[in-house]
C-alpha cells in the first residue's frame, strides 16, 4: 500500500510540475498582445486558431492479444493574449487483461502562433511553434516513453476548403520518470482538412503522425500512427468528435529500452465533446 501510494504521488509530481512549467511558457510573448477573440463562427478544423475550450470524451484501444484499454480523456485548452495556446490533455483508465487502472495519457502543449492570414483562399497562410511533452502512463502498451518535441507548422490553403499543415518537430526519448535516454529524431506529421456542408460544422481530417529516430538506441526506428477524424456542431459553442486511429511499423509508446517494443498491433476509437468559451 506503501508503496502504490509512493508511486501515486510521484506520477502526480511529474504532472503538476509540466503542468506548472507549461503555463510559465506564454511570458516570452509580447505584453502588448490583446486579448485573443473567439471568432464568430468556431473553425476546430483549424488547429492554428487561438481557442479556450474545455474536452471530454471515452477512449477504446484495441490490442491484438484481445485486451483493451478502457480510459476517459479531459482536454482544457487555454488562449493566452492573441498569439498563445496552452493544450493540456490526461487520460485515466482500465486494461481488461490486468485489470489495472491507472493513468494512461499526459500531454501538455504550448503552441506560438507567429503570423496567420485565414482570409487566403489558396496558397501559403501563415506558421506557428509548438513545444510538447508527453509522459508515459501507467498501464501496459501506455507506459514506456516519455517525450519532449519541438517544431512548428506551416498552413496552406489549398483551395475548395482543403487546408494542409505539415507539422516537423524535432522528436527525442527516455525511459518511464526521464530514467534512460532512448534517442531522437524528427516528427513529421502532416493533417489534411476539408470542411464539409453535410451539417452544420462538419469536416473531416486525415492525421499522418509518424516518428522517425536517429540516434541513440532506437536509430534506425520508426513508426506511428493515422488518426481519421468525422466533427460537427451541436451549438455554436459546442462541438463533438469522432476519431478513429490506426497503427502502422513500431508502436513506440509501450517501448523502453530493457524490454523493447510492445509486439501488438493495435487500434483505437475516441468521441470528445468540447465545449468553447
Amino acid at each position: 500500500m506503501k508503496t502504490a501510494l509512493l508511486q501515486l504521488a510521484r506520477t502526480l509530481s511529474w504532472r503538476l510540475c509540466l503542468a506548472a512549467v507549461a503555463l510559465a511558457l506564454p511570458m516570452y510573448a509580447n505584453a502588448d498582445d490583446k486579448p485573443a477573440e473567439q471568432p464568430k463562427e468556431i473553425d476546430a478544423s483549424d488547429p492554428t486558431r487561438i481557442v479556450t475550450f474545455i474536452g471530454i470524451g471515452p477512449k477504446t484501444t484495441r490490442y491484438t492479444d484481445g485486451s483493451n484499454i478502457d480510459e476517459l480523456r479531459v482536454n482544457a485548452t487555454v488562449g493566452i493574449g492573441a498569439k498563445d495556446m496552452i493544450i493540456a490533455e490526461f487520460g485515466y483508465g482500465r486494461n481488461t487483461g490486468e485489470d489495472k487502472r491507472g493513468w494512461t495519457n499526459t500531454q501538455i502543449r504550448h503552441f506560438h502562433l507567429f503570423r496567420m492570414d485565414n482570409t487566403i483562399p489558396r496558397g501559403y497562410r501563415g506558421w506557428g511553434s509548438s513545444i510538447e511533452v508527453n509522459l508515459a502512463g501507467d498501464l501496459r502498451g501506455m507506459d514506456g516513453q516519455q517525450s519532449l518535441a519541438i517544431g512548428g507548422s506551416p498552413a496552406f490553403a489549398l483551395g475548395n476548403d482543403w487546408d494542409i499543415y505539415p507539422i516537423v518537430m524535432v522528436l527525442n526519448s527516455w525511459d518511464r520518470y526521464f530514467a534512460y535516454y532512448n534517442g531522437g529524431g524528427i516528427n513529421f506529421s502532416p493533417l489534411l482538412t476539408k470542411k464539409l456542408d453535410w451539417w452544420d460544422g462538419a469536416f473531416v481530417a486525415f492525421w499522418l503522425q509518424y516518428n522517425r529516430f536517429f540516434w541513440g538506441n532506437l536509430s534506425g526506428n520508426g513508426g506511428g500512427q493515422l488518426q481519421m477524424t468525422l466533427s460537427g456542431k451541436f451549438t455554436p459553442t459546442l462541438i463533438w468528435r469522432l476519431q478513429g486511429f490506426t497503427m502502422f511499423d513500431k508502436d513506440f509508446r509501450g517501448y523502453d529500452h530493457i524490454n523493447g517494443f510492445d509486439p501488438r498491433p493495435r487500434n483505437a476509437a475516441f468521441l470528445r465533446l468540447e465545449s468553447y468559451f
